[in-house]
């Protein structure tokens, strides 16, 4: 089974043995390969470290988590006391609407920025890949739940909270 595998890896002097690099001829090539190498290395670096998928993924993964909790808790309040005793917060306003808009838009609203805000405290990720991964879940998830209540105007007003 050994030999097997061993057949798999590469001959180990072949990975040491000299690499047939290009040889610089005088100073301006010699800059010029060394930045090309260096670019190479940062930009795979940079998008490994920064944009990394599994990362922008934790962060949606959080903020789905966060707004299904939300949802949970409003539920669990109405349940328990009531459209006219509820406690929870995102429940508290005037029941007509506020400035025209429905009860039901206000609370997914109020849900909506409450959820940027807590995943932008929450996730121990960059700023740079929480304003990504928030962009994407705004683009693509909120359309989709409600496109009523979030329309272009309430999702340019939550891109303009992220960013």
């Amino acid at each position: 089974m050994a030999n097997s595998f061993s057949r798999l890896l590469p001959d180990p002097q072949f990975l040491m043995a000299a690499q047939p690099w290009e040889q610089p001829t005088d100073l301006t090539q010699a800059k010029n390969l060394l930045g090309q190498l260096q670019s190479s290395i940062t930009r795979r670096a940079r998008e490994e470290f920064c944009h990394s998928k599994s990362k922008i993924q934790s962060v949606l993964l959080l903020t789905h988590t966060v707004w299904s909790k939300m949802e949970q808790e409003i539920l669990d309040n109405l349940i328990t006391y009531g459209r006219a005793n509820a406690t929870h917060w995102c429940l508290r306003h005037n029941p007509a609407g506020v400035n025209g808009v429905s009860d039901k838009a206000c609370i997914h609203l109020k849900k909506a920025r409450f959820t940027l805000a807590r995943v932008v405290v929450k996730s121990k990720c960059s700023i740079d890949t929480k304003e990504e991964a928030l962009l994407l879940w705004i683009n693509k998830f909120l359309p989709k739940h409600n496109k009523d209540i979030f329309h272009e105007g309430e999702l340019q007003k939550l891109r303009d909270r992220v960013s």
